[in-house]
């Protein structure tokens, strides 16, 4: 059956955005969207069953005046309201926070009304549109940090709002029409890895390599990695190098049902704050060849300077494409993730679009765990600046080894980091959604944090 939607003027292109994410990306079913100038909300038809049935949905968003599009005036209110829930609600607590609250009264022709702004919330969040706002503050690495978004302030960020609000939107239209079959949705896992430091010894520039030796001897106390430090690179043993975790984090994919991605550096090593290995480096090269004959995926990890500059992005992704030609490496996809998570709305999605990437999994925040874009399901992006959709899509990156043990971040103990990743999961299957996790084979250079891995991906696979 095909749905009829009518809205009222204003904001065609973010409209048919969402409307397309909702219904036809997430829900799976048909629909015909129409401006009607006589109306203040969205007017949902279902059809079949003698008359129409009508489902009124509060709408103020993106009626937004253009001189207040992209303004910090046009921002939600905090604090939010909230909407209580019917019980049996497939959401994650008793209640909804409310982005945007509308007058609430009900239109006189409508069979059921939904009194929150549903299309307008999810724009909001899969755009990132409160990230793209004039006078956006960012940390010190030029992020937009978890603590400055509305859904750490709202107590949110552990919610799949968007999520939660097709599941309300669906459950009312299911009250006009009950038996109308939508998409399934069924649990993934989506593990990856930056691969920043492939190796702590073997091909590291013996400046680097001495540092590293000293602190393995009067830091961590560990004379056995200083000399297997050493050792991999006097003898150009990549197998004996402490860094190299690349099998176990294989096997433990595996274990888990799951297709590792590795996203590798391809740049040009003049910023001090990227990797310094080659590409074309023997033992590089064994790495990439050793994880694509395994099945797993190989990506792009974009230098630091690269997030606002498009012509680094497109560089660097034919010089990892180039490599992996010439290694036997062939995919149909192509995607990878930010250096340190920089990544800013719109501009770094449309640097991948331009570069020729299919997918990014860079929207995560690097100080919180959580749910950045509202959502635990890949979705097509939107650009904010030129009100288009682009073919690039989005894996959106819920957990980082570094954000949930890092003392700086979170600094969970193993015990509440496994805790934490559990309710994670339990979430991301609530909604039929993919936990999408980033681990680092530096951080399993002790059997305690090995261990630690294995049984996040026991508890989440």
């Amino acid at each position: 059956m095909t749905l009829r939607i009518s809205h009222p003027p204003g904001r065609p292109r973010e409209r048919r955005y969402a409307f397309d994410v909702v219904f036809r990306e997430f829900l799976g079913v048909d629909y015909e969207a129409a401006e009607d100038p006589s109306i203040d909300h969205v007017r949902i038809e279902c059809g079949g069953c003698g008359s129409p049935a009508v489902l009124a949905v509060d709408d103020r968003f993106l009626r937004t005046a253009d001189d207040r599009w992209l303004r910090r005036d046009s921002l939600p209110v905090s604090p939010l309201g909230h909407w209580r829930l019917p019980p049996g609600s497939a959401t994650s607590g008793p209640d909804l926070p409310v982005l945007f609250a509308a007058d609430g009264r009900p239109p006189m022709d409508c069979d059921l009304h939904l009194p929150i702004d549903i299309f307008g919330g999810i724009f909001f969040l899969l755009a990132r549109y409160e990230e793209a706002v004039e006078g956006v503050v960012h940390d010190r690495f030029g992020r937009f940090s978890a603590t400055a978004s509305l859904a750490f302030r709202e107590s949110f960020l552990e919610r799949p709002l968007v999520d939660e609000y097709v599941e309300i939107l669906w459950s009312m239209i299911l009250r006009l029409r009950p038996g109308l079959q939508r998409r399934e949705h069924r649990y993934a896992l989506h593990v990856s890895h930056d691969v920043d430091v492939p190796f702590l010894g073997c091909g590291v520039p013996l400046d680097r390599l001495l540092r590293g030796a000293a602190g393995d001897l009067f830091v961590r106390r560990s004379p056995s990695r200083a000399a297997r430090r050493l050792a991999s690179r006097l003898l150009r043993r990549d197998d004996i190098d402490p860094g190299n975790t690349f099998g176990f984090l294989m096997d433990s994919s595996e274990r888990a049902g799951a297709v590792a991605e590795f996203y590798f550096m391809a740049t040009d090593r003049t910023c001090p704050l990227d990797a310094t290995y080659d590409l074309e480096a023997p033992e590089i090269r064994g790495l990439i060849s050793a994880i694509h004959s395994r099945g797993h995926r190989i990506g792009l990890h974009p230098g630091y300077e690269t997030f606002l500059d498009v012509a680094r992005t497109r560089d660097e992704f034919e010089r990892l494409k180039r490599s992996c030609d010439r290694f036997g490496v062939r995919q149909d996809r192509w995607g990878g993730r930010q250096h340190y998570l920089r990544w800013r709305s719109p501009d770094t999605w449309q640097n991948w679009e331009e570069a020729g990437l299919d997918y990014d999994a860079s929207v995560g925040f690097a100080d919180h765990v959580g749910f950045r874009a509202g959502t635990c399901r890949e979705f097509p992006v939107f650009n904010l600046r030129t009100g288009s959709m682009l073919a690039l899509r989005e894996k959106p990156l819920v957990a980082m080894d570094r954000t949930l043990l890092d003392p700086a971040y979170m600094g969970l103990s193993p015990v509440d980091c496994l805790a934490t990743m559990k309710s994670l999961a339990a979430t991301c299957r609530r909604f039929g959604g993919t936990l999408s996790i980033l681990w680092h084979n530096t951080s399993l250079l002790a059997a305690a944090d090995r261990r630690l891995y294995a049984d996040v991906l026991e508890a989440v696979r």
